[in-house]
């Protein structure tokens, strides 16, 4: 009697342990239920569960439940009709007896399901269309090597076929001095890409500065230029002298008529116009 009190205590004190542990269970990532209806990649999917599960810390037996629990629609149904349910969110020895039991995995099963001729056809025309667009280099080279991944994971493709689907996705600028470069493997394109890159970041900085200097420069102009006409509109006019013309002279002066000469005395004439 007193041990199967003892004993039905300990798996009480396990069963509140479990349950607290779950209690302050973390979400800092959320993730979508997988609906198995073709709209969803498959291995987008299992890949941010498992980076969901790395960062909230569920535990293998945890990753399991919550996999599970995420399959909705035709995936729940997929899940519900497995002769054999998984026994583990992920094992290497999916299918083998390990310790006299069987072992399932769901990730091995549920690729197994999910990734379809389909879904694979999906993934090639993915690659061979995939263009860098406004993404930088890297993030360019990432998208590029999860498709490889997935559409060449054995490295069937000659690595020539791959080189080139890798330049024709890069922008012009940049694939234009990559193939000239001529790279026989993959990762010798990847490193000129990045190269030019950066050589095209480096370019792009120099430009900068040589327009901002410009820049400073002319609004320097404007501002002395600006200063100038200040102080020209302040200043007090300067008298513009007259200047005339013999004939606007003899229009300007009075009528000689009954002018008087003092030098000879007679009339008709002024003494500077005296012939005398």
């Amino acid at each position: 009697m007193a041990e199967d009190a003892l004993t039905a205590a300990a798996e009480a004190m396990t069963t509140l342990a479990n349950a607290l542990g779950r209690g302050g269970e973390k979400s800092l990532l959320k993730i979508d239920f997988y609906r198995g209806d073709g709209t969803q990649d498959p291995v987008t999917w299992l890949e941010e569960f498992e980076r969901a599960a790395r960062a909230n810390h569920w535990s293998p037996a945890r990753q399991l439940e919550l996999a599970c629990a995420y399959m909705k629609d035709n995936a729940q149904e997929w899940l519900a009709s497995l002769e054999h349910a998984p026994t583990h969110f992920y094992h290497e020895r999916h299918d083998r007896e390990v310790n006299g039991a069987h072992i399932y995995s769901f990730a091995h099963l549920f690729r197994e399901k999910f990734s379809t001729t389909k879904q694979k056809a999906t993934w090639q025309k993915q690659l061979f269309e995939i263009k860098q667009g406004a993404d930088t280099v890297d993030t360019y080279i990432s998208r590029f090597k999860r498709l490889k991944a997935r559409v060449d994971s054995t490295g069937a493709f000659p690595e020539a076929v791959m080189v080139q689907f890798f330049i024709q996705g890069l922008r012009p600028e940049y694939a234009m001095n990559v193939q000239a470069a001529e790279p026989a493997e993959l990762d010798n394109a990847i490193t000129e890409a990045r190269k030019w890159e950066t050589g095209r970041i480096m370019a792009s900085a120099h430009n900068a500065n040589d327009a901002n200097q410009a820049i400073e420069r002319l609004t320097e102009q404007i501002a002395k230029l600006s200063i100038n006409l200040a102080e020209k509109q302040a200043a007090p006019p300067t008298p513009t002298p007259a200047y005339y013309t013999d004939q606007s002279k003899d229009r300007s002066q009075p009528n000689v008529g009954n002018a008087t000469c003092y030098y000879c005395g007679q009339k008709g004439h002024f003494i500077r116009n005296c012939h005398t």
